[in-house]
């Protein structure tokens, strides 16, 4: 038991690392410039994941997994209004 749980832990702590690096990349990015880079989050975002996923192979999966929808899911929320153009 003692083993399960200590592997949820390292899936769930993956997860958040990916969530966090994701989210301040974009706070940084969207502080930085004034139109949000949206391209360049995801570049980045699918850049790092071929990078680890060739270093370490399939040990990393879920954080590189998190890395990718979040960088998505965050380019989406920064650029709500640009997408829908809503005035």
């Amino acid at each position: 038991m003692r083993q399960y749980v200590r592997e949820e832990l390292q899936l769930l702590f993956q997860v958040f690392l990916g969530l966090f690096l994701v989210f301040g990349f974009s706070c940084f990015l969207r502080a930085t410039t004034e139109q949000f880079p949206w391209l360049s989050l995801i570049g980045s975002a699918i850049g790092l994941t071929i990078i680890l996923f060739f270093l370490s192979g399939k040990k990393y999966r879920a954080f590189l997994i998190s890395l990718l929808v979040f960088s998505i899911i965050m380019s989406v929320i920064f650029n709500w209004y640009s997408i829908f153009n809503v005035h």
